[in-house]
């Protein structure tokens, strides 16, 4: 009896192991016909193209630190500068596509640049599979509250009667972009100004050494604290809410409608077992209310997209971008 009863739980127990064996767990992927791919099995790393401090750097911590608790491996992110952004995404774009290394870059500099400088910069928009992005962040024009230019019909009408004499700070490629939009719309001639940054941007005006800037809208948002004045906002769906009088570039009839946004990708080519595992613990983060209160928090607007979705937007909004560019190409500066 005891004979049978051994047997018994030797069998049983060879069940449950090969049972555990065929379910996926933590760790892994599901693959092509039910097999599992490992992942991951090591830190991945996240790939920051820009300086440390700023938004895209900011926000890339913010998401290392909840990505790592739902895959269960060290997220570390990685500053790899120069270029405008290029060295960065070069490396990623060059990196063996297992979901191990990580870019997240600024949407659309990262399309400018590739309109600009072709195939000189060793990667393409098309070389990277979107997986997430979390915020958004329409343009504004912005003067000092006290300015004489208290509308766009002011703005328009002075700048003209005075060609290239209206400054305009700008700190990206992608407001930059934005300015030259106003130029061909209104059929004016601005003069465009490039700071290191947002905030270098924004006191410049508040200095009075311009006479405008193009930036964030989460820069201008809170504007009387800070003695600026929006008026127009280039992207985005929907009115500022402190701002309900600022008009969208679209209702005055010109389609400057695309924003800024910090997109997470991965190379071309990687699997897409590993696509999808990455792409669901991304998704997870969204349905996490500390994580989504805490990017709330930075002050951009919170419009989170994924998968495919994103990647439709993403490709749409290239197709958009790259003609426009290619339009001004001499014009824009490194």
């Amino acid at each position: 009896m005891q004979g049978k009863i051994k047997e018994m739980l030797k069998t049983t127990g060879l069940f449950l192991f090969v049972l555990l064996l065929t379910l996926p767990g933590p760790g892994f992927a599901q693959g092509k016909g039910g097999g599992e791919v490992p992942f991951p099995t090591k830190p991945i790393t996240l790939v920051v193209p820009y300086s440390v401090g700023g938004g895209t750097d900011v926000q890339a911590r913010l998401v290392a630190i909840f990505l790592e608790k739902k895959l269960g491996q060290p997220v570390v992110v990685e500053n790899k500068t120069g270029g405008g952004g290029a060295i960065g995404h070069r490396e990623v774009k060059m990196a063996k596509p297992d979901g191990y290394k990580i870019l997240c870059s600024m949407f659309p500099d990262g399309a400018i640049q590739v309109a600009i400088k072709g195939k000189s910069l060793g990667f393409a928009n098309e070389d990277f599979i979107v997986i997430a992005t979390y915020t958004s962040t329409p343009g504004a024009l912005a003067v000092q509250k006290d300015s004489s230019l208290k509308n766009m019909t002011d703005f328009v009408e002075f700048a003209k009667k005075n060609p290239g004499k209206l400054t305009v700070s700008v700190s990206s490629q992608t407001w930059l972009l934005h300015v030259f939009d106003i130029e061909d719309a209104f059929k004016i001639d601005l003069n465009p100004i490039m700071f290191k940054g947002g905030g270098e941007a924004i006191n410049a005006l508040l200095g009075g050494h311009v006479m405008a800037t193009m930036s964030g809208g989460h820069f201008v948002i809170p504007g009387p604290e800070k003695g600026l004045v929006p008026l127009a906002i280039t992207g985005g769906t929907k009115r500022f809410e402190k701002w309900p009088n600022t008009p969208l570039m679209k209702e005055l009839g010109h389609d400057i409608s695309y924003e800024m946004r910090r997109i997470f990708c991965v190379p071309k080519g990687t699997p897409e077992p590993v696509v999808k595992k990455l792409t669901a613990a991304f998704i997870d983060l969204d349905k996490d209310p500390d994580f989504v209160g805490k990017m709330k928090g930075m002050g951009e607007i919170y419009e989170a997209s994924f998968g495919e979705e994103l990647q439709k937007y993403y490709n749409e909004m290239c197709s958009k971008i790259v003609p426009r560019v290619e339009k001004r190409k001499k014009d824009f500066v490194d």
